[in-house]
């Protein structure tokens, strides 16, 4: 009883917050990789269109055996691993601009992605019972091998919040870092391979896919309580977004189904296809910035457009220019501060200008003055050379009274004019 009533509030949950989220609505996509009937034959992705009537379409691109789609709402990239391609690849939402993005050279299955940190979590099968766990820098394309259990990784789940990763070994559910630091084990489970994981961290559970058993189910990490939803079904892969899950089923099935909060009823979506394997999904919706906002994470705010009209959300330029005043690719300039410091900057140099000269000038007379006092001179002093002595006059009749290079002289006798000589 307890169960049932449990569900039911969770169901009743789930209903509100898909209405109140359709009040913000965007386009909401759905991305399907389909892993084909066997390796050598290929599989298939998935675009579909989720709000009213679903619509699927097959992408022209050659992706042999892709796995585990997860999505980035920082770039709008979805991102897959190709067992057979050993890489991992992606598209954009709009399905376009198709790559083969990291060859990481292994027969790559699970991703997880934190968009925050630009980081993409993906992890290998190998045939010697043992697993890999690479950490790949998504600006950087740099792979790090993170360390973990010597056993074989069957499902990948991440908690961006609180950075933690989930992994689903053959018997166990295990919680760790980033780093592969502070394991600590969830959940039992029985022995079983492919076992698929998502993480809701507004609601603190951990969806889980156990494909040895049948069931689809969640694990509460606040309270440690296990919720079973169905037990009739081999999914591969369960996505709860809005408080819906999709659940993607093993085998010649052609849908993803459909549960509000993991209850019934039970809807599906139809794709058409003629090959058909594991069928692993992504939901999410195509917001990009609230008006008045870009950057990669919606952080930066907008300039002053003409008229108020919104910037580019991506690197925040605004496309028909700036309000009156303001200037720049962003508009985030005032032009008046502009004239200001222009202004400022010319009265500063002016200023520099003049204590340059003042000190230039008073350098120039500090050197002046100690050339001349070398030299003996004193400043100001005139050199009258009539009054030098001469050393080839022995029988002249002055008699000097002489200051260094004979500058002052004293005249004991002088000698009466040659005119009035002349005519004595």
């Amino acid at each position: 009883m307890a169960d049932t009533t449990l569900i039911f509030v969770l169901c009743a949950l789930a209903l509100l917050s898909a209405a109140a989220e359709s009040n913000n609505a965007t386009e909401k996509i759905m991305f399907i990789t389909d892993s084909g009937a066997r390796l050598e034959v290929n599989g298939s992705v998935y675009r579909c269109t989720l709000d009213g009537r679903s619509s699927c379409s097959v992408l022209p691109i050659h992706t042999p055996n892709p796995r585990c789609p997860v999505y980035d709402p920082v770039e709008d990239y979805v991102y897959w691993s190709d067992h057979a391609l050993m890489s991992v690849c992606r598209v954009k939402s709009s399905g376009e601009d198709y790559e083969t993005w990291v060859n990481v050279s292994r027969g790559l299955y699970g991703m997880a992605l934190d968009p925050e940190l630009r980081a993409v979590f993906v992890f290998d099968l190998k045939d010697d019972d043992n697993s890999s766990l690479w950490k790949i820098n998504m600006d950087t394309k740099i792979l790090t091998k993170v360390p973990t259990e010597n056993s074989l990784v069957w499902g990948i789940a991440i908690d961006t919040r609180n950075k933690k990763l989930f992994l689903a070994f053959t018997a166990k559910i295990t919680m760790m870092n980033y780093d592969g630091s502070d394991f600590v084990t969830l959940l039992n489970k029985k022995n079983g391979n492919h076992f698929g994981m998502m993480f809701d961290s507004e609601g603190h559970r951990l969806y889980y896919a156990d494909t040895s058993v049948s069931t689809l189910g969640s694990l509460d990490l606040e309270t440690n309580v296990t919720t079973v939803y169905r037990n009739d079904t081999v999914y591969l892969s369960v996505h709860e977004f809005e408080g819906v899950l999709y659940a993607g089923p093993y085998g010649d099935r052609g849908t993803v189904d459909v549960l509000t909060g993991g209850c019934g009823p039970r809807s599906y979506v139809y794709f058409n296809t003629s090959i058909l394997g594991g069928i692993r999904a992504t939901v999410f919706r195509t917001y990009g910035c609230p008006s008045g906002w870009y950057g990669r994470m919606c952080t930066r705010e907008c300039g002053k457009c003409v008229n108020g009209s919104a910037c580019d959300n991506i690197d925040g330029h605004c496309a028909d220019g700036c309000d009156t005043g303001w200037i720049g690719d962003t508009c985030t300039t005032d032009w008046n501060l502009v004239v200001w410091a222009l202004v400022s900057v010319c009265v500063f140099l002016g200023l520099v200008v003049v204590v340059l000269v003042i000190l230039l000038v008073r350098c120039r007379r500090m050197v002046m003055t100690d050339k001349q006092k070398k030299t003996g001179v004193a400043a100001g002093a005139v050199r009258n050379p009539t009054y030098q002595n001469d050393p080839t006059d022995a029988g002249d009749e002055i008699t000097s009274v002489t200051q260094p290079d004979h500058v002052y002289e004293k005249m004991r006798r002088v000698l009466p004019p040659v005119y009035e000589t002349l005519h004595a």
